[in-house]
């Protein structure tokens, strides 16, 4: 259970406020968002975040518990 809603890290990092979408996001794992530890790297580096999130696109929303980009040891 969550215990506030969260925003999304991309998202917060173009500028812009979006709720996290959680498990059905492929950068989701281990019930926390793979690339939140990368805030710092995501807002000094141009276009990072824009391609991140195209390719959180282009990789769709997934069904909770099923296989995504992150190896089963990182889900």
């Amino acid at each position: 259970m969550r215990d506030a809603p969260r925003t999304c890290t991309l998202k917060s990092a173009l500028g812009e406020s979006e709720p996290c979408p959680g498990e059905p996001c492929p950068f989701w794992g281990d019930d926390a968002c793979a690339i939140a530890g990368l805030r710092s790297d995501l807002r000094g580096t141009d276009g990072l975040a824009g391609l991140l999130l195209r390719l959180r696109e282009e990789l769709g929303m997934r069904a909770p518990h099923t296989s995504g980009l992150l190896p089963h040891g990182l889900r």
